[in-house]
């Protein structure tokens, strides 16, 4: 199905992700999913706004600016796709797919 895909960052946090693929009515759906830090759901649509991140900036634990994401979604949605974020809440991972359609044959 997907290769297991380690990495260390974030003052050494270790979090093992598992990409995968799919394909859904003309179109192919990929995701990556996490164990990390997870995300709050009120926060799962505004993570894709400019400069926006979940954590206060005077207390925040891990480092970026917050345009990621955000220039994420501007790269699928000009080739006509979307992505989206799941997660179940703090402390249980996410899960962030990007769907995008099949080229045309013609």
């Amino acid at each position: 199905m997907g290769t297991p895909v380690s990495s260390e960052k974030n003052h050494g946090l270790r979090r093992m992700a598992e990409q995968l693929a799919r394909l859904v009515e003309g179109s192919v759906q990929a995701w990556v999913e996490d164990d990390g830090i997870g995300i709050p759901p009120g926060e799962l649509t505004r993570i894709f706004k400019t400069f926006y991140q979940v954590e206060p900036h005077m207390t925040r634990r891990y480092s970026g600016l917050g345009i990621g994401l955000t220039i994420s979604r501007e790269l699928v949605e000009a080739h006509g796709g979307s992505i989206w974020a799941d997660s179940e809440g703090t402390g249980k991972g996410a899960c962030f797919t990007v769907s995008l359609p099949l080229a045309d044959d013609g």
